[in-house]
């Protein structure tokens, strides 16, 4: 079956003006460029779902922030993190991941973290 998409992609900078448009408050866009390019729009649209006021026409409750939304997105990822990890015997983590949750979880310890904060996982230590 294929599917037919009538909806055309837009450049991040023109999909912050459109959430901004639509109540969004985005306070450093040059952040918020950052995390629709490495996240996406699609991924993080389900965790700004809970800030609209009307799910029709994507209008935002007063004060919704983009902050908001890539941190309720970065506590899912951590929390999904965490749960993947149950302590085992002799003190070691007893990993149980689908290859599901392994591609989820690497995504979101890569993706989530400002430029500043990205974990250097070549580091040696």
């Amino acid at each position: 079956m294929v599917m037919n998409y009538h909806k055309q992609a837009i450049p991040v900078k023109d999909q912050i003006q459109l959430l901004k448009s639509r109540g969004l408050l985005a306070g450093d866009e040059s952040l918020a460029e950052h995390y629709l390019n490495n996240i996406s729009y699609y991924r993080l649209a389900g965790y700004w779902w809970p800030m609209q006021a009307d799910k029709v026409n994507h209008l935002f409750k007063p004060n919704s922030r983009f902050e908001d939304v890539v941190a309720l997105y970065s506590f899912d990822c951590e929390l999904r993190l965490l749960l993947a990890i149950s302590p085992g015997q002799g003190g070691r983590g007893n990993w149980r991941l689908t290859s599901h949750q392994t591609i989820v979880s690497f995504f979101c310890l890569t993706m989530i973290l400002s430029p500043e904060k990205r974990v250097d996982l070549d580091r040696e230590g």
